[in-house]
């Protein structure tokens, strides 16, 4: 902090029994410190605005993937239903160890599973 404004501030110096030199000086340390903390400002507004975009982006990415992560569950749990009831009997069914959902606990390891999304 300034010398004059710490001055003023701390020791109780009035600015009555100040010269007017002292008090140009005073004046010219607080404009500069006004200029450099209205600077700081401006640069914490800025950084601030662009984390609120930042967050905003990751929100709506989030949003777009779990959108993708339900229409690919949907889409799996009706390949599912629907190959097990119409395709029971099929060449790939006898293949793999569990069909379906129809056995809990058992996993189908004949695709790449990656995140919720198998992988061709």
């Amino acid at each position: 902090m300034h010398f004059y404004l710490y001055n003023v501030l701390c020791n109780g110096v009035g600015i009555e029994n100040m010269s007017s030199a002292a008090l140009c000086e005073l004046y010219d340390e607080m404009d500069s410190l006004v200029r450099e903390l209205s600077e700081e400002l401006v640069l914490e507004l800025a950084r601030r605005d662009e984390l609120g975009y930042e967050k905003e982006l990751k929100n709506q990415f989030i949003s777009l993937l779990l959108s993708v992560q339900r229409r690919h569950r949907a889409l799996v749990d009706s390949k599912l239903r629907g190959g097990s009831a119409a395709g029971a009997g099929s060449s790939k069914a006898k293949d793999t160890p569990c069909t379906g959902s129809a056995q809990p606990g058992c996993v189908s390891y004949s695709r790449p599973f990656f995140y919720g999304f198998f992988i061709d």
